[in-house]
């Protein structure tokens, strides 16, 4: 199985429940799952979330939400539309991000929907992707302040970029058609 080629030192994947004493990997050889109230200390396991271990999910079971994977969901999905928002370059060759309206509106509405799953304004959306609710408001608004350092982050990192090598790079390329 993948989980024998990626991890040979871990011999089963651990799904355990508090109605169950064995894993549904390991209940034909009668083996016990890790206990799942704590952290569990049995095959490498880094404690127990909804019931499942953590470091030894089953790369071939079904998907099943929980908060770990809607963080990233939400992380990587804006950190796509950030890259593609401040990578995207206007003038001379198209249309700047401000004249191209349906690709600003686009850009601004996937920007707003993540900040709005996050934050958990719409639940029926949030349970339509599949997303975990937020186990509180203060982890709720660290996602949110990450969100936003992000999309802040990465557009000053491409504005002083550009100010300190663009017109550089666009001075030594018209001095070599220059001469």
């Amino acid at each position: 199985s993948a989980l024998d080629i990626t991890r040979p030192h871990i011999k089963q994947g651990w799904v355990c429940s508090p109605e169950s004493t064995n894993s549904t990997l390991a209940q034909e050889e009668g083996l016990t799952a890790p206990l799942c109230a704590g952290p569990c200390n049995d095959l490498g396991c880094n404690g127990c979330l909804e019931g499942t271990c953590i470091s030894d999910r089953n790369p071939d079971a079904n998907f099943s939400p929980n908060i770990l994977n809607s963080v990233v969901f939400l992380i990587t999905s804006l950190t796509q539309v950030t890259t593609f928002a401040v990578n995207y370059k206007g003038r001379p060759y198209m249309q700047s991000l401000i004249e191209h309206k349906p690709l600003l509106y686009v850009l601004i509405g996937a920007t707003l929907t993540l900040y709005a799953c996050c934050l958990e304004i719409f639940p029926w959306f949030n349970d339509y992707l599949q997303l975990t609710p937020m186990p509180n408001d203060e982890f709720k608004f660290q996602v949110l302040g990450y969100m936003v350092a992000d999309l802040l982050g990465a557009m000053f990192v491409e504005k002083f970029a550009s100010v300190l090598f663009y017109n550089a790079a666009c001075r030594n390329a018209t001095d070599k058609l220059l001469a």
